[in-house]
């Protein structure tokens, strides 16, 4: 699978960008994570945010919230 960066510099910008890892995508959502803080940030392909809720299944919420607390953004 071919690595899909354009949600996660859409919303970060690419410099910022530097420090994820591309984990893959599971339906429909790509999955990043911070090689530092090494949180996950789960986007769609139009930059919506998403937690995990449960085996293989997503629920959206505000771009913020995964970051709230981390000093990695």
């Amino acid at each position: 699978m071919e690595a899909d960066w354009k949600p996660l510099e859409t919303k970060l910008g690419a410099p910022r960008c530097a420090g994820f890892m591309f984990m893959g995508r599971l339906n429909g959502i790509n999955q990043y994570k911070h090689g530092l803080s090494r949180r996950y940030l789960f986007l769609d392909d139009e930059g919506l945010a998403y937690e995990a809720a449960g085996r293989n299944e997503f629920r959206e919420i505000p771009f913020d919230e995964p970051w709230r607390g981390s000093k990695s953004h």
